[in-house]
Parts: structure tokens; sequence; C-alpha cells
């Protein structure tokens, strides 16, 4: 098995780790959800009114976990009774320690996936620096195993073989992890069938990083000093690059606040393992979702998430 930074039994090691850690968040969500949650959850679905956005329905706040933050937005496509489709996890932006799934440039992204025919579910997690590393990635794992509970499946028709992820920013780095980290098939428990990831910080071991976003990766990570900084590694998606990895696209601003130099790292460890990754490079000083106004761009994930989410994954 590959690795895109450390030996095969370091990069082995390390996804012990972080499995570990976050198969415990995911569990105490799970369990909050199940024993705590249910009721509220049913009350929720039955209560919250369903709205209307251009030809999308929008479902509002359904919980995944016990936290107020753990919340979900869904939008849901206009198709076919009885017709399982596609689904997507999106996740925001805001160097994990801002942003929300409720701020109007992501609700737009939100509808936008939704008009081109995808179950999108529209996650908020935990911040920093109250709720560091890993308490994100447990959530965003934990709103995806909500996804593809048989429950979930079943009322809002999804096909469980055709999950995608899409994030920009701290999200973007949210969903490479999960499309990096995980292990098994494709088509279950906490794993994509695809990731589309935008001007994400893929390495925080401060490799090709600015110097005014440094602080914020400390904060996230829960460190003083990257030098050390034992979180840094386990947060980075390259350290778990291997073959089993779904196909990624990785959308990069030339000349913005994360330098390029990640992306094509990132880019370059998948190759070295044989995991299927196209990297689009925009001319532009455009950030996270920012770029989907520059040109082509939609057209391009379009396309990908076409390509990779039409069939069933077979990894």
């Amino acid at each position: 098995m590959g690795s895109g930074s450390g030996s095969g039994s370091g990069s082995r090691r390390a996804r012990a780790r972080l499995l570990a850690a976050v198969a415990a968040g995911v569990v105490a969500a799970l369990v909050a959800t199940g024993a705590v949650l249910l009721p509220t959850l049913q009350r929720d679905r039955a209560s919250a009114p369903a709205r209307d956005a251009s030809g999308v329905t929008i479902v509002d706040a359904i919980a995944y976990g016990a936290d107020p933050t753990q919340r979900i937005d869904l939008c849901l496509p206009r198709g076919e009774a009885g017709v399982d489709r596609a689904a997507i996890l999106l996740v925001h932006g805001g160097s994990w320690a801002r942003g929300s799934r409720t701020e109007p440039h992501w609700r737009d992204t939100c509808a936008w996936l939704a008009r081109a025919g995808y179950v999108v579910a529209n996650v908020d997690y935990r911040l920093a620096p109250a709720d560091p590393f890993p308490a994100a990635i447990e959530d965003v794992t934990a709103a995806l195993t909500w996804l593809r509970s048989p429950e979930t499946l079943a009322t809002y028709a999804i096909d469980p073989g055709r999950i995608g992820a899409f994030g920009g920013s701290a999200g973007g780095n949210l969903v490479s992890l999960l499309g990096t980290a995980g292990t098994g098939a494709w088509d279950a428990g906490a794993r994509v069938a695809a990731v589309v990831t935008m001007s994400a910080p893929l390495d925080l071991t401060g490799a090709n990083v600015r110097d005014d976003f440094v602080e914020r990766q400390l904060a996230y990570l829960g460190c003083d000093d990257l030098d050390d900084c034992p979180a840094a590694p386990l947060a980075s998606p390259a350290t778990f690059a291997d073959a089993t990895d779904p196909p990624f696209l990785v959308v990069h601003g030339d000349d913005e606040m994360i330098p390029l130099e990640q992306a094509e790292a990132f880019v370059a460890a998948l190759e070295d393992v044989g995991a299927p990754v196209r990297l689009a490079v925009v001319p532009s000083e455009r950030h996270s979702i920012g770029l989907l106004d520059e040109p082509d761009v939609r057209d391009e994930i379009l396309a990908f998430l076409a390509a990779t989410l039409e069939e069933p994954a077979l990894g």
C-alpha cells in the first residue's frame, strides 16, 4: 500500500490512529442520534417545512448528532419517483473555525448541485478552537454514515453506491481526508465514490503554507508549533494516499491564499500510488467556491461528477 508521505508502514499506523479516533467520535454521535435524538429527529422531519428554491426542495436542519452544530440541510432534486439517485456530501470552509451551511453561497451551491440531479447533504460540523482536530472529520464521517443509513437511503431515494463528497477550503481538506483515510469498498461505511476538492489545505505539516495561515492551522490542530504537532500528518490527506482511493478532482486557483504547490503535491501523491486524479488549475486569485464563478469550472465539476457517479461504485 502506497503513501503520500512517509513509509507504507508509517502510513498504516497513522491511518489506524486516525480511524480509531474518528470511529470513537462517530459511534458517540450515532449512539446519541439513536438513543436520544431519534424522537426529535422524527419530529424535526415531520414539522420542518420543505422549502422550494427554484425547482429544488430543501429540508432544513436535520440532526445527525447530539451537538447543536451537527445539522444537515438536504437539497432534493425533482425527479422520477422510485428511482434511486446519486448523492453528494457538501462541506463548507472557513479555516475550520467559522462558516456555516446556511451561508448564501453554500446554500446556492447546494441548490446548484441538486438542480443537476443530485441529493445534496449540506453539512455543519464542530469548529475550532473549541473543538479542534479530529472533531470536524469525526462529524463529517458521522454525517456520511447518517446519509448512508438504511432509513435515509429509503426516505430520500439515494443509491448507496453513488455518494460523492464536495468541499471548499477547510471543507476541501475534510472531504479529501474522507476520501483517502477510509478503507474498504467505496459503496459502504464511511467511504465515497468521488471527491471534488477546491482550494484545500492538503498538507498541514508546514510544507507550502503561507505565514498568515499557520496560526489557523495550529488552532485547528490544537498545537503550539508545527514542528511538534502529532495531529498535523493525521489531518493531512496525502498521508493516507493509496491505490484504493476514489477518483479526485482537485480544483485550485493559481494565485490564491492556499499555495498551488499543496494541490500539486497532493495530486502527485495520488498519482504515485495509482489513484485516479485530475488537477484543474484555474487562472484566478479566487478561493474555494468563489472559483465556481470562473469560466468552465462548473462544467468541469459536473462532467467529473457525471463520469464518476453515473454508475454504482466498483472500488
